[in-house]
């Protein structure tokens, strides 16, 4: 149901009972959030975010979840 990046090691899934939905600003294509070490840009492919330590991350669409 989501996907758990921590600032070190790859991102996992978890499975979760609550949703985050409208939980956040929403960003337009090319508009990045930042918290600490994470990082994630809304892009044209999906949601793209990253540990800025780790450089692991996720590419989030519609299609499919690419874990890095």
């Amino acid at each position: 149901q989501g996907l758990d990046l921590g600032v070190t090691g790859k991102p996992t899934f978890v499975c979760a009972g609550d949703t985050a939905l409208y939980a956040g600003p929403v960003l337009r294509y090319e508009q990045t959030i930042s918290a600490g070490q994470l990082s994630c840009t809304s892009l044209t492919a999906g949601m793209r975010c990253i540990s800025r330590r780790s450089h692991h991350g996720f590419l989030l669409s519609r299609q499919a979840a690419q874990r890095f």
